[in-house]
């Protein structure tokens, strides 16, 4: 039997497709198994008994095209991730089975339920332990990748309006066994990881004993490793997690900061931070960064409470303050969010010609009507800041901010690379909208010369 998985495109980002991976490992041995991968390769129909097809928001229409290809073969579909699994109604219009939720404790069975002719219409997964999972088969990786990627952790206590993790994988937070998550690493080849966890420390004691051991062991076994991930604001009070986590080969942590106004965290239920306070973020990048670890910033715009004047004050915020590298995006209601239901409720989504408008979801678009400042001058506000926050001078400064603050040429020159691959990255991203704008512009043209 021949199972072909296919991963649609996630660039600017390029990250490899390890729910794939881990499909792969559940995967009977003596099924043949091929990629498409999207970020490398050209689609093209190929043969097989079963397709299985995973997607974020953006990119679930061509996810759908694909399946489309293959369904007009009689070859069965099977559709998961985070999009299928938030909204498994509309997917079911396009593939033949929509699995919700973590494959582990359910792919077995969508397996044999294909081989004895009974594949079911959908599929749930419960939320299991973290303990005993197999190791993804990373052999299906393509070998263009430069980095690989890990999970240690799922599922987040926190409930920010704006996120789908607690919908997607709970809110209980659910560790895997340490020396499960080493034997793991010792199988990766390749020396940069990405941690995919959505908090790689979590909250509470139980949880930063656990990242200690964790980081501590990554040292003890030498695993010369460089790798990044998610944390939330509460990693620069844990002098001792920093100082292990830098030592096993951390680099960079992203932190979402959401906003420095207590008006725009309240409105997500972003709670921790407000705690915090935002005047003391240039004091948690510079703990931070005295361990050698760079830090990434996540921060939007277009809240409900967001004006032109709110806007202009960020921007200032984000110019004068000591974050390494900003991570700029409008707030974006994805579906299975409490922010999705409220904006939907509101009638305020603007791009819902569903699914053709889900790949203007990826946080550069503006989805929804902003409540008390037009899109147009959002937009502009946007690239204005984003144009400024990326302009060489900028990039100098933060990377000199980091040098003087870590004392490590490694963690600036980090900095300096991360803040020029997002550059080139918007760069990509925006020709690419201005091309399909122009083609689009030139294919209503040609319709027109032809009618008249």
């Amino acid at each position: 039997m021949k199972l072909i998985l296919i991963s649609t495109i996630n660039a600017p980002q390029k990250v490899p497709p390890l729910s794939l991976a881990i499909i792969a490992s559940l995967t009977p041995r003596d099924w043949d198994i091929e990629v498409i991968d999207e970020n490398f390769d050209v689609f093209k129909f190929k043969e097989a008994d079963l397709v299985g097809i995973t997607a974020f928001t953006n990119n679930a229409p061509r996810a759908y095209e694909i399946a489309a290809e293959y369904r007009k073969h009689n070859i069965k579909v099977v559709m998961g991730g985070i999009h299928a699994s938030m909204v498994p109604e509309e997917a079911a219009k396009y593939v033949d089975t929509v699995v919700i939720g973590e494959a582990e404790g359910i792919w077995g069975t969508v397996i044999q339920d294909f081989m004895n002719g009974e594949l079911k219409p959908v599929y749930k997964a419960e939320w299991l332990d973290c303990d005993h999972w197999p190791i993804p088969r990373r052999e299906i990786f393509h070998a263009r990748y430069y980095q690989d990627v890990i999970q240690t952790t799922r599922g987040c206590p926190m409930s920010c309006d704006f996120c789908s993790v607690s919908s997607f994988n709970g809110r209980h937070y659910r560790q895997r066994p340490v020396e499960e998550i080493i034997t793991e690493l010792k199988t990766i080849k390749k020396k940069y990881i990405f941690f995919l966890d959505d908090n790689i420390l979590g909250h509470g004691k139980k949880c930063e004993e656990r990242a200690l051991q964790l980081f501590r062991r990554m040292d003890e076994e030498k695993l010369d490793k460089i790798w990044y991930s998610y944390a939330s604001i509460n990693f620069a009070d844990h002098p001792e997690i920093m100082a292990a986590a830098s030592k096993c080969g951390c680099k960079m942590i992203f932190i979402g900061f959401e906003s420095e106004g207590d008006a725009q965290l309240s409105e997500m239920n972003k709670n921790q931070n407000i705690k915090s306070g935002s005047s003391s973020y240039h004091q948690v990048v510079k703990k931070i960064n005295h361990h050698g670890i760079a830090v990434m910033g996540g921060f939007i715009m277009g809240f409900d409470a967001d004006t032109r004047k709110s806007i202009l004050k960020r921007r200032k915020f984000l110019m004068k303050s000591r974050i390494n590298i900003i991570a700029l995006s409008f707030i974006t209601p994805f579906p299975g969010t409490v922010y999705y239901k409220r904006m939907q409720d509101e009638n305020r989504i603007t791009k819902n010609n569903y699914p053709e408008d889900w790949k203007l979801y990826t946080f550069l678009n503006i989805v929804y009507q902003p409540k008390n400042i037009s899109s147009d001058e959002l937009t502009q506000l946007y690239i204005k800041t984003l144009t400024k926050l990326l302009s060489r001078r900028y990039i100098f400064l933060r990377v000199l901010i980091a040098f003087l603050q870590s004392r490590s040429k490694t963690t600036a020159r980090w900095v300096y690379n991360v803040n020029r691959t997002q550059y080139r990255g918007i760069q990509r991203y925006y020709k690419m909208v201005k091309d399909q704008k122009v083609k689009a512009k030139e294919i209503k043209e040609t319709q027109e010369n032809m009618i008249f």
